[in-house]
């Protein structure tokens, strides 16, 4: 049985790969396990395929490492993608009501783990869009992450929004993770963290940290892919620093 456990999420840009991600790593590290994770994403407004590349383990992690366990494909080119380097003990989570996996494209082995999105999403309003969050519920499960530590979460990301909107997205969740308990085997993985809850930090907002730890108190940018992350961190915590920050038009 293996103690970490490799994770792409691939999408368009809109689909909500982030998201789903952040909230599933964020848990992970609450909890005291080990986590690393590359973003790989272009240029775009909108469109383009974008993904997370993510590990998490029970020891300290040095790389996302090569081989690839879950899949979970928001869109159709992920499955080309990403699909054929799913390990034969792996799986592929997809919306079976929009995106299928073509004869030939697994390894020998690997497992399809299907999510009729739109019956499970019926009850809070039948959203599509909401693809990514039924898939976070179904990888919780296939993973044996702690669910209810996941919605401790999912609360969180939506606490400033109506209440009829955050518990549609714990619904949604759960909807997802009680589907994969009832119809999938989960993988053969198993994870227990030290319960030392540890930082979860992109690298522009490690970037940011690092300015705001090293004394300086001015900083003048414009918003551009991929540095608008070390601005957007330096926003919300530079004032309490005595920092100024201006975007510069």
């Amino acid at each position: 049985m293996r103690n970490d456990v490799s994770v792409i999420i691939g999408g368009a840009a809109g689909d909500g790969s982030g998201s789903a991600n952040s909230i599933f790593l964020r848990s992970c590290s609450r909890q005291g396990l080990h986590v690393f994770a590359s973003y790989n994403y272009q240029s775009a407004i909108r469109g383009g395929h974008i993904y997370w590349k993510s590990r998490v383990g029970e020891k300290p992690l040095h790389s996302q490492g090569d081989v690839l366990d879950v899949l979970i494909a928001l869109n159709q080119e992920s499955v080309a993608i990403h699909g054929p380097r799913i390990e034969a003990t792996g799986g592929i989570i997809i919306n079976s009501d929009k995106v299928k996996v073509p004869e030939g494209v697994l390894k020998p082995g690997a497992s399809q783990y299907p999510m009729p999105v739109g019956e499970l999403t019926n009850p809070f309003g039948r959203l599509p869009i909401m693809q990514n969050t039924v898939a976070l519920g179904a990888l919780v499960w296939l993973t044996g992450m702690d669910i209810e530590r996941i919605l401790e979460l999912v609360r969180h990301e939506w606490r400033k929004k109506d209440e009829k909107i955050r518990e549609n997205n714990v619904g949604v969740v759960k909807a997802g993770y009680e589907y994969a308990k009832a119809h999938f085997k989960p993988q053969d993985v198993s994870m227990k963290g030290d319960g030392k809850a540890r930082l979860f930090l992109q690298g522009n907002e490690a970037f940011g940290a690092g300015l705001i730890t090293g004394g300086v108190k001015f900083f003048s940018a414009y918003p551009m892919t991929p540095a608008t992350g070390v601005m957007m961190s330096l926003i919300n915590e530079a004032p309490k620093h005595g920092m100024l920050v201006k975007q510069a038009e």
